[in-house]
């Protein structure tokens, strides 16, 4: 309705809508269970045994809370579909790419970009295309059938320490803003 509204006054051209939550939607897990597990026909919760149950258990809380980010324009060439994940942190990356922006700080990467997709979580969790892994247990589940070696597991655990730990530095130090001043002096 939104966009068909800025189509018919002809405000769509020369246009891109870039659409984000800045979180998921912080349902509880029984909250959750009633978004996905309940059934308008019957007016019960689903169980195991129907087809359509969507399972909670096993992290599948933790991965079916997904902020879409929607990048819109009447034009019909550019519509493209991205499945990797992403995060928070992708979007000016990725929007300085589209248009040709320069920037000097960002923590995520251009989902447009051949490179490895890893959603950073703010509490060390870390999501890629084919793990999550769980910082509070220190364990984590294969998304794909694929196998992964300890060292991928290492490797995306310190990626995720140096993001948490850029981050703190932004918003707690100011770090941008003072190294900005730094170079100033210099």
């Amino acid at each position: 309705m939104f966009f068909s509204e800025i189509k018919r006054q002809d405000l769509d051209k020369d246009t891109v809508f870039i659409i984000y939550g800045d979180h998921e939607s912080k349902l509880g897990r029984k909250n959750l269970n009633l978004l996905y597990n309940y059934d308008v026909m019957t007016e019960d919760i689903k169980d195991e045994t129907d087809p359509t149950y969507v399972n909670l258990e096993d992290y599948n809380y933790d991965l079916i809370k997904n902020t879409p980010l929607i990048i819109w324009t009447s034009d019909m060439e550019l519509r493209k579909e991205i499945t990797d994940v992403m995060g928070m942190w992708d979007v000016l990356p990725t929007v300085a790419n589209m248009f040709g922006l320069e920037y000097n700080y960002a923590l995520g990467n251009d989902i447009f970009s051949n490179n490895e997709k890893i959603v950073v979580f703010p509490n060390g969790d870390v999501l890629t295309n084919n793990v999550f892994y769980s910082n509070l247990k220190d364990e984590y589940i294969i998304l794909k059938d694929e196998a992964i070696e300890s060292s991928y597991i290492e490797r995306i655990k310190d990626y995720a320490d140096v993001r948490l730990e850029i981050s703190k530095a932004i918003i707690v130090h100011n770090v941008i803003e003072n190294e900005g001043e730094y170079i100033e002096r210099k």
